[in-house]
This record gives structure tokens, C-alpha cells and sequence, in this order.
């Protein structure tokens, strides 16, 4: 039993080998690892097949894309607002104000290394 949880954690991360990613995720860990939020993450997480987790990866990689492509629209722009609350709140009301509360966080602590 305890080899068929590895093994099934090794092939949901499989797609996680860079060491970047690795390096984040364990960031990710030590930051949030005891919040109810990241346990909740990491069970849904722990459920998905191979094949939802190269789903969520790809959708994650298009909208980011998508993003990135609209930057010169501007904040202010329909679609990316439509971008932004499709994804953020979809997963949980509220997730879009936290996600720019972290991000907010993380651009004054880059701003304090430079």
C-alpha cells in the first residue's frame, strides 16, 4: 500500500522533474504547508490521474499565455478581467483577492532584493 502512495506521488509530479518547479513547490510547502488551503490542494492533487494532471498543467500554461499575450490591452481591458475571474474564482470565491495580496507581497519583497 505504502509503495502504490509513492508510486502514484511519483507519477503526479512526474511532470514536476525541473528543478525549478521542485524548488518552488518546496517553497510553496514551507511557506503554506500548514494552512488548511495548501492540505486541501495537495489532497485534490493527490486524487488526480496522470492525464488531469497534464490537463490542469495545459490549461494553467494556455491562460498564462493568454495573459501574457493581452498585457498590452492594459489592467483595465475586458478580457483580461474575463481571463483573470475565469480562472482565479472558479476554484474558490475570493482566490483573486488573494492572489493579488501574494503577488502584491512578492513584488515588494523582489523590490527589497534588487
Amino acid at each position: 500500500m505504502l509503495n502504490q502512495q509513492k508510486s502514484k506521488k511519483q507519477e503526479l509530479y512526474d511532470p514536476f522533474k525541473d528543478d525549478d518547479i521542485k524548488q518552488y513547490h518546496e517553497e510553496v510547502k514551507q511557506r503554506w504547508g500548514n494552512t488548511d488551503a495548501y492540505k486541501q490542494s495537495m489532497k485534490r492533487v493527490q486524487k488526480m490521474t496522470k492525464g488531469e494532471m497534464e490537463k490542469t498543467k495545459e490549461g494553467a500554461r494556455l491562460l498564462t499565455q493568454k495573459l501574457a499575450c493581452s498585457m498590452d490591452k492594459g489592467i483595465r481591458d475586458k478580457e483580461v478581467q474575463a481571463l483573470i475571474a475565469e480562472h482565479y474564482n472558479k476554484h474558490r470565491p475570493g482566490l483573486n483577492l488573494f492572489m493579488h495580496d501574494a503577488i502584491a507581497y512578492f513584488c515588494d519583497m523582489e523590490k527589497d532584493l534588487i
